[in-house]
Order: structure tokens, then C-alpha cells, then sequence
């Protein structure tokens, strides 16, 4: 073979090799894109998705149990929780971990992959019905549907006495507020 053609060759495979690293490359973050749109277009796929990343985050620290989907909520204002025990090193972004049916909740810490607090749960007279409302903050139609589904699987004597879309459709959060102080 003569020169040219060695060096004609290697440029032909060196064209051929950064092809194939673009076409992989778009490939990959053509399938990203589409998985964010998927949980974009489906906050209850979302929230699974939380839920199944921060437990196996967990389950690496601690046995957590099993046959049993937990509900996960996120620490937004610990000085709201500051009163509570079980909050006391609690930080804005932890979450907690709620197995309703085991009665434990778990506080961790994401930012640091600690489990920063482990107590019972106690849910007071389980034999007494909770009443609850749902407000739709957001323009998914349905959420509210999907939610009712959600809570009365997982949490007993539970009741939904309303669902409505709430006044504004911009929230960024699921918001749960205690109104019977208990």
C-alpha cells in the first residue's frame, strides 16, 4: 500500500469512528428527552419515580418494609416542624419517608445519604375516619383522580370529602395542610 492510500484509509475510519460517537451520543439524549417528557406529562409517574429512587437510596442504609409503597413527602419549611421531635435536625430538602401500614417513618437526608431520624408512627385512633380534600394546583386534568387512587390504597379509613381544582394552576408542589390541629 502506498502512503496516500494509508493515510486516505485512516482518515476514512477516523470520519466513520466520530460518526458512530454522534449518532450514539444523540441517540442517548434523544432517549433522556423522551423520558423527560414522559414524567413531565405524568406527575404520578414522577412521583413513582421519586419514590422508587429515594427508597432504593435507603434500602442501601436500612432494611425498609416490604410489600408496602411508602408515601414520600419533602421538607420545605423546617421551621414550620421545628416544635416536632422528630424534626428537630430536619433540614429543607429532606425527605420523609411514611410507611403507613409498618406505622415508621423515616427522615433522610439526600444531599449527604444519611438517615438523619427513625420513629413509629403513630396515626392516633386508626378506627376514626380521615376526612380529607383534594385541590388540583396545577393544568394536569385527572391528578386528583390518580391521588384519591393513591391514598385510599395505601392509607386506611381514609376519606375524600372533596375534589376540586384549586384557584391558581401554577403550584410547583404538593402542599398537605392539617386543619384539625391534630
Amino acid at each position: 500500500m502506498k502512503k496516500t492510500e494509508t493515510v486516505t484509509v485512516s482518515f476514512v475510519v477516523i470520519i466513520v469512528l466520530v460518526v458512530l460517537a454522534l449518532i450514539g451520543t444523540s441517540y442517548y439524549f434523544f432517549n433522556k428527552y423522551k423520558k423527560t417528557q414522559a414524567l413531565l406529562s405524568n406527575p404520578t409517574l414522577a412521583a413513582k419515580e421519586e419514590v422508587k429512587k429515594i427508597t432504593d437510596q435507603v434500602s442501601k442504609l436500612m432494611m425498609l418494609p416490604t410489600k408496602e409503597e411508602p408515601i414520600v413527602v419533602t421538607v420545605l419549611d423546617k421551621k414550620k416542624l421545628k416544635d416536632q421531635d422528630f424534626f428537630k435536625n430536619a433540614e429543607n430538602g429532606d425527605k420523609v419517608i411514611v410507611y403507613s401500614v409498618s406505622k415508621q417513618a423515616i427522615l433522610y437526608r439526600p444531599s449527604i445519604n444519611k438517615i438523619i431520624q427513625v420513629a413509629p408512627l403513630n396515626l392516633g385512633d386508626t378506627n376514626q375516619p380521615i376526612k380529607i380534600s383534594l385541590y388540583n394546583g396545577t393544568t394536569t386534568v385527572g391528578i386528583t383522580t390518580s391521588l384519591e387512587k393513591d391514598l385510599t390504597g395505601k392509607v386506611t379509613n381514609i376519606t375524600i370529602a372533596d375534589k376540586e381544582n384549586a384557584k391558581k394552576t401554577d403550584y410547583e408542589k404538593t402542599i398537605v395542610v392539617d386543619l384539625s390541629g391534630k
